[in-house]
């Protein structure tokens, strides 16, 4: 079942976040509060959550991902070895104008049922990507990575040649 609410995070305050860490796994459990509730963004264990977004907030619940208004999902798989984690990680940065360039492509991809991550350098989820993939991080943007493989491939390129590669080394 899936929770939505519109939460302006300008608005609400984060109660807090505590970060276990056991072995390859990193468990965040955030909290949004408003002046009626406590909402958990997930539960230990499930996945990992970013609530440094404003938009659209779906509650993690089982495997099922997060869209906001801004396009930066909210979960990745709690267990970096995840293997039904099948998304193409976007590592890029909002002040890079390769990355930027690449943003429509990778929506117009999204729309073709191609799924990505996007992991914006400064944030939660950037961080999250690194912890887990930092074997294979080049520190340069924007960066694809196939979570489920490791494969990686970086530099802004036209649509096609990004899909050639996802389909060849993703398994797109």
């Amino acid at each position: 079942m899936n929770k939505k609410t519109n939460v302006d995070l300008t608005a609400v305050f984060i109660a807090g976040a505590l970060i276990g860490i056991f072995g390859t796994m990193v468990v965040y459990n955030l909290f949004i509060m408003n002046d009626k509730e406590v909402i958990p963004l997930c539960e230990e264990g499930q996945k990992r959550c970013n609530p440094e977004q404003n938009g659209i907030i779906q509650l993690c619940e089982d495997n099922e991902w997060i869209d906001t208004e801004d396009k930066s999902d909210f979960c990745i798989p709690t267990d970096c070895g995840d293997t039904d984690f099948k998304q193409i990680i976007f590592a890029h940065s909002l002040s890079c104008p390769h990355c930027r360039n690449m943003m429509p492509i990778i929506e117009e991809l999204e729309a073709e049922g191609y799924e990505f991550y996007w992991a914006e350098g400064g944030s939660i989820s950037g961080k999250s990507v690194h912890d887990c993939y930092s074997e294979v991080m080049t520190g340069y943007v924007p960066q694809f990575i196939c979570s489920s493989n490791k494969e990686t491939i970086g530099g802004a390129m036209p649509k096609e040649n990004l899909v050639a590669w996802i389909n060849e080394k993703c398994g797109g």
